[in-house]
């Protein structure tokens, strides 16, 4: 069991720890990226290379994610968890906007590794405010801590699994692989009546 080593109501510190682990499952999108590349890939006739460099150049920006620290100290938890997970959400349904086609992408390869870049950031704001935040209210136990909102991070990958299978950018596009179109019952034969 979790106990604050903070003084006074252990509800704030509780508050905390669940709003963190919340804000994590967020920053798991990258996680799911596997499941939906093959379908973008198809969408946009996209080389190997490419598709690997949507969900691997954002990680090179990684030496800037201290400023993504700075900001949380500047901010504040709270606004930081705020607009962390608010441009988090639009550019994943930018992605999502873009992968189904109901944006119109000049240059696909580079707007997509833009996108995943910026989104890169939003998910670093977020994590600065909640790994380190649980640390805060609970001292003597922030491995535990860090821990637990970590796991969190892996649902995110988990939870793109459940919503965008990756047959579901192929349901409109005749030009994906028959193995991403979603399958089909088996056509019963006529009855003879």
């Amino acid at each position: 069991m979790l106990s604050s080593s903070a003084n006074g109501s252990s509800a704030a510190p509780r508050r905390a720890l669940a709003a963190c682990l919340y804000a994590s499952v967020a920053t798991g999108c990258f996680y799911g990226f596997g499941l939906y590349s093959e379908a973008l890939g198809h969408q946009f006739h996209l080389t190997p290379s490419q598709k690997s460099n949507i969900n691997t150049i954002p990680y090179a920006f990684g030496i800037l994610s201290p400023a993504c620290g700075f900001l949380l100290r500047r901010l504040g938890n709270r606004l930081s968890l705020l607009i962390g997970g608010a441009w988090i959400a639009a550019l994943q349904m930018l992605m999502w906007l873009a992968a189904t086609k109901r944006v119109h992408l000049p240059i696909p390869a580079f707007t997509l590794v833009v996108i995943s870049t910026l989104t890169y950031f939003g998910m670093a704001l977020v994590t600065a405010a909640a790994f380190t935040t649980p640390v805060l209210h609970f001292h003597e136990q922030r491995g535990k801590v860090v821990a637990l909102v970590k796991s969190f991070v892996g649902m995110g990958g988990e939870l793109v699994s459940q919503v965008c299978p990756p047959t579901a950018l192929c349901r409109r596009e005749p030009s994906c692989s028959p193995a991403l179109q979603p399958s089909r019952p088996p056509a019963r034969p006529p009855s003879r009546s």
